[in-house]
């Protein structure tokens, strides 16, 4: 375990900031009755300038600016260093959103969970690959070590 020290701490930060995350910010859906209208309706857009430009795991992301709802400083810290998950998530994500969707079940909300599993798994795999980086450059000596 010693050998993995960056991995294991990044990857246990990673959790508890996950957990912090979904205990702190508050479930729900704003306007999900027109949600659910545009999920059955591909051709119905539904859009309010200051909504969530993503929902993850029934929470809302909003967009930066403060015109457009703005956004918390914890959140837009955790935002930025997830930056590559949050991509992959938003590209490659809706993906079992889809199939979920053509199997007739499911709904917004059931949505926004498949979400952050995703994002889980990118933002873990995010993490381990960091810290396997570091773990490795330290091993080799191109890192000086911690005091």
């Amino acid at each position: 375990m010693k050998r993995h020290r960056i991995t294991s701490s990044l990857l246990v930060l990673h959790f508890a900031t996950s957990a912090v995350f979904l205990l702190l910010r508050e479930p729900g859906i704003s306007f999900l009755d027109e949600r659910e209208k545009m999920r059955r309706d591909w051709g119905y857009m539904f859009m309010v300038s200051g909504d969530a430009i993503m929902f993850i795991a029934n929470r809302p992301l909003h967009a930066w600016s403060e015109w457009h709802g703005g956004e918390e400083a914890w959140v837009k810290v955790l935002e930025v260093l997830n930056l590559p998950a949050l991509i992959a998530t938003t590209t490659i994500g809706h993906i079992p959103i889809a199939i979920y969707r053509f199997s007739g079940r499911g709904n917004f909300v059931q949505d926004t969970w498949i979400r952050g599993v995703v994002f889980l798994l990118f933002s873990t795999l995010q993490w381990f690959l960091i810290g396997r980086a570091a773990d490795r450059a330290l091993i080799h000596g191109k890192v000086p070590p911690p005091n």
